[in-house]
């Protein structure tokens, strides 16, 4: 082809004759409108599917690669509580949460039967001595997230509902586990995953 039937075929298309605008069908006005339309919806729904969801999950974490150990539906507000045995005092402690979609967790009571080296003490709330136990209440206290690691040595639980499980067995014993609530993607939650 010479260099003069290029500029011919250029010629064509800018006046309208034989080129995008007469003889391809492709590039019509409606499937311009119509590709942009589908692209901004793919793009909407894709952002709103990366949204947080309605539904909260209470999850236990391995902490050095985030792999999921354990989890259960979570509702706002709803008690949930953990109990171990102190490795130094030998004492029973027994920490009360509740959960909080912004918040994480949220620190309302404590309980232990001694005061000493690693054992929960605070200036807040209200303080009483009942059953042999020192009763921490009305902490308030948002945490977010709570770090452990659970020895097997002495039994470490945590209960929610009906529900308890055994941290002092594997996987969990021995294991920098993070206890948090989470708020799937909308997505996940549609595929129940």
């Amino acid at each position: 082809m010479k260099r003069s039937d290029h500029y011919n075929l250029l010629e064509k298309r800018i006046e309208g004759k034989g080129g995008v605008r007469d003889g391809n069908a492709l590039f019509t006005p409606f499937r311009i409108a119509a590709a942009i339309a589908l692209l901004t919806a793919a793009a909407i729904t894709a952002n709103w599917g990366m949204l947080p969801g309605s539904s909260l999950k209470l999850e236990i974490v391995k902490a050095s690669t985030d792999d999921v150990l354990w989890q259960t539906p979570i509702q706002e507000g709803e008690k949930l509580y953990y109990q171990y045995i102190h490795s130094v005092e030998l004492s029973p402690v027994i920490e009360y949460y509740t959960a909080d979609q912004d918040l994480g967790l949220i620190a309302v009571e404590s309980r232990t039967r001694s005061f000493g080296a690693g054992l929960p003490y605070a200036f807040k709330g209200d303080t009483e001595l009942a059953d042999g136990f020192y009763i921490m209440k009305n902490l308030n206290e948002p945490i977010g997230e709570l770090h452990m690691q659970p020895s097997y040595l002495y039994p470490f639980t945590l209960h929610i509902r009906e529900e308890s499980v055994l941290l002092h067995r594997p996987p969990y014993a021995r294991t920098h586990l993070i206890l948090r609530i989470n708020r799937p993607a909308r997505w996940r939650e549609l595929l129940g995953i």
